[in-house]
């Protein structure tokens, strides 16, 4: 089986979290933003996604984000396992269903989108079945499944929303227009590798200056579980 990551899993410490997740949407003045055009997708001949980004002429700086600030540079130096995400402006995506006039915001409020590119399969990778559509764009790694990273909230409570704040994995239901958390409470993602049935992250305790763990979960349950925990350098 081809892997970004050959880890061994050791004893299993069950962590169900399939929870629905619920932002707040109490920011009464949005941030001036703008579609992407440039940056569109076609997944699979079936969807079309859309970056929401902010308005280019605030793009290096911090700017009002209801009661707090918000930095385009939250997302610098992620890894993603293909290579590092310097920078995101992006907000919020919107999904177009190209096989009817629905469409969808995958977040219901405007947040710090880091990326979304291991959702999708590689150009090596094999597809899991023939495909129907030589113009079918973007293929999916996870049937139905979009897979992302965000910063929703102001975790540290200093009333700007930056890197220093915990970043979390959703999957994003394409067909059920439905958002869950994958990504355990009180930890924050510094890494993410898609496997062929599950997903590795490395994620710091939020509680503890040194803590680092690694976890492995399912996209489609929602279910995960720790390989190890307390790692320190």
């Amino acid at each position: 089986m081809k892997i970004h990551l050959l880890l061994v899993s050791c004893a299993c410490y069950g962590a169900c979290i399939s929870q629905e997740l619920r932002i707040p949407t109490g920011n009464r003045h949005p941030l001036r933003a703008q579609f992407q055009a440039a940056r569109t997708s076609v997944i699979e001949g079936r969807h079309l996604l859309i970056p929401i980004e902010l308005e280019q002429s605030k793009h290096d700086d911090k700017v009002s984000f209801g009661s707090l600030s918000y930095s385009p540079s939250a997302w610098l130096g992620f890894w993603s396992g293909s290579g590092y995400y310097n920078s995101s402006r992006v907000l919020n995506l919107e999904i177009v269903d190209l096989s009817s006039t629905s469409h969808h915001r995958v977040f219901d409020r405007q947040v710090a989108v880091g990326t979304w590119e291991a959702s999708f399969l590689t150009s090596q990778e094999p597809r899991r079945e023939p495909s129907q559509d030589g113009n079918e764009g973007e293929r999916l790694r996870y049937p139905g499944l979009l897979i992302l990273s965000a910063r929703c909230e102001d975790s540290n409570t200093d009333k700007v929303i930056d890197r220093m704040d915990a970043g979390v994995v959703f999957a994003y239901s394409l067909d059920k227009h439905e958002l869950r958390r994958l990504s355990p409470a009180s930890f924050n993602i510094e890494g993410l590798h898609a496997r062929s049935k599950d997903i590795v992250m490395v994620l710091r305790d939020t509680r503890t200056p040194y803590g680092m763990a690694v976890y492995e979960c399912d996209p489609h349950s929602g279910t995960g579980k720790f390989v190890v925990q307390g790692l320190v350098p």
